[in-house]
């Protein structure tokens, strides 16, 4: 496992734990684990049974169970009771296995570790192509990173440019045993249907489709990277060393280049309402007012913002502080 050798020494220190679900790609992820223990420091798997499609959910973590305690692994398990289905169920499912990672890690002397996730070559090429479908900004359209910390926890994703097609090779050639999610056979996510309709429609025009968009999404990650870096240092010079300022001069924004103009409004909104999600849906009319004659605008975000344009400066404040509606100002109905 080379991608994990490659990780600075304070990370190949921390305790792992393998997000196991019992499918193909956790499965071939906690066997090559299990021959990397010798250098690991600690090695534990973690499942969560959802309970979305008992008894198949109960056989899958039964299984785990047999198989952790056959190799000698600490393992734990977080069931859940889903009494009804959320709105968004794999936004819920993740942020519930997050937490769950968190705790784990939260309750280990020294409060640090490092899940590894099976993520790979085809979920990064679906991740890109369902940011694209969502209009994500570049920096959406970059895809899942190899190793991230989320909200103080750790991910490794070692797999993600290998193909799904290495994986049960593996798999067959080292007689592993794994379970069938049949949720995935459907189309009623998303992702399913990218995976079932789209992208085969195009792997017919290019086979190799899956490495593109992963590679699409890795030059997205630089060019978003890169972007973001001179935003924040306008921001700085323009706010005297502050990336937060409640106002941003509007003649300065204008006299930007486009794309980093657009750029710039994105690491505000971010630093000001402290939202990590992309702001596509609100940029394009923020952008074209910009450019409008300078009586001004107003447009609410979902959090109680607003963001208002006066005749000199763009502004954003709380519901509470919202300005008087003048005769000259116009509201529109974007909320992100």
């Amino acid at each position: 496992m080379s991608r994990y050798l490659a990780l600075p020494k304070a990370l190949r220190e921390l305790p792992v734990w393998i997000a196991v679900s019992g499918g193909l790609d956790s499965t071939v992820l906690a066997a090559v684990a299990l021959r990397l223990r010798p250098r690991l420091p600690a090695l534990h798997f973690a499942h969560v049974n959802y309970r979305l499609r008992v008894p198949d959910s109960d056989r899958e973590e039964a299984s785990l169970r047999d198989w952790a305690r056959r190799e000698g692994i600490p393992m734990q398990v977080l069931r859940l009771r889903v009494q009804a289905k959320p709105a968004n169920l794999q936004a819920w499912a993740r942020e519930r296995r997050l937490a769950f990672f968190r705790r784990l890690i939260a309750a280990r002397p020294g409060g640090r570790g490092l899940v590894w996730m099976a993520h790979h070559q085809g979920d990064q090429a679906e991740t890109v192509l369902a940011r694209l479908l969502r209009s994500a900004g570049l920096k959406g359209l970059r895809g899942m990173d190899e190793l991230e910390e989320i909200g103080g926890l750790w991910v490794f994703r070692p797999f993600l440019e290998v193909p799904r097609e290495a994986l049960e090779v593996y798999a067959r050639v080292h007689r592993l045993s794994f379970h069938h999610d049949r949720s995935n056979d459907g189309d009623d996510y998303l992702r399913n249907r990218i995976r079932h309709r789209i992208l085969p429609r195009m792997a017919e025009e290019n086979p190799r489709i899956q490495e593109a968009l992963a590679a699409f999404g890795a030059r997205a990650g630089l060019a978003a990277a890169a972007l973001e870096g001179l935003a924040l240092d306008w921001l700085r010079r323009a706010a005297r060393g502050s990336t937060t300022s409640p106002a941003l001069d509007v003649r300065a924004l204008k006299r930007l280049p486009p794309a980093l103009r657009a750029s710039v409004l994105e690491a505000w909104l971010r630093g000001r309402t402290g939202r990590e999600q992309s702001f596509g849906k609100i940029l394009p009319p923020l952008l074209a007012g910009l450019e409008e004659a300078a009586k001004g605008f107003e447009l609410p975000l979902k959090g109680g913002f607003w963001v208002q344009r006066t005749p000199k400066k763009l502004v954003l404040r709380r519901r509470s502080t919202r300005l008087r509606p003048s005769a000259g100002r116009r509201r529109r109905s974007v909320s992100v």
